[in-house]
């Protein structure tokens, strides 16, 4: 998906069942990719890796969204 630049890349636990530098490692790329203009979506239950990004969030909570950082 990554090899053709897609405009939105969809990335459902992509840190599920990895330790914490291997998860920020993946948190890292995704944000590189996010800085050339790609949209990235995220599924995670790790908020912590969530808040380390930089980006823009938006948060599905209790069917409401949400702006900003996790709390």
């Amino acid at each position: 998906a990554i090899v053709s630049t897609p405009p939105i890349l969809l990335a459902d636990e992509p840190t599920g069942n990895l330790d914490p530098d291997n998860s920020w490692q993946v948190i890292k790329i995704l944000d590189k990719l996010n800085a050339v203009g790609i949209t990235i979506i995220v599924t995670t239950h790790d908020e912590s890796l969530i808040r380390q990004s930089n980006r823009p969030v938006v948060q599905l909570r209790n069917g409401y969204l949400y702006r900003g950082q996790p709390r």
